[in-house]
């Protein structure tokens, strides 16, 4: 190989190792859930609604999962995704006033190079005094 294969071969290795650093960044985004209220007709079924609150590429189509408190710990109740505005609905039968929990599962976008985080909003009938 002669002086010029030698240099191209450099500049190609420099290239790549200049490149490969920042194709592996990954950028991390909190997430908040945003609680905004109730409807139905009744306690026993009753639909709990409210937005995410982050970067518009971690909002749509997230999963977000309500749990309800037993005297066995936190029972899955409801799964929904989030609308591409990051809006979500979930549906429960709250009689009796149970401690709630809703919960956005971390996700992966733009094949790992954005990760949303999770995030857990507690929501109970009777707040700590």
């Amino acid at each position: 190989m002669g002086r010029k294969g030698i240099l191209v071969v450099l500049a190609l290795a420099a290239t790549l190792a200049v490149g490969v650093p920042s194709a592996s960044a990954t950028e991390r985004f909190t997430t908040h859930i945003v609680f905004l209220g109730t409807g139905g007709k009744s306690e026993a079924d009753t639909t709990l609604f409210g937005d995410l609150n982050t970067r518009p590429t971690c909002r749509g189509a997230r999963t977000v999962e309500l749990f309800k408190k037993t005297n066995r710990g936190f029972r899955l109740i409801d799964i929904d995704l989030s609308s591409f505005n990051g809006a979500w609905a979930l549906r429960a039968d709250l009689t009796g006033s149970p401690d709630l929990a809703v919960r956005v599962k971390r996700d992966k976008r733009r094949h790992g190079r954005i990760v949303c985080k999770a995030a857990t909003l507690s929501l109970s009938p009777n707040p700590p005094a």
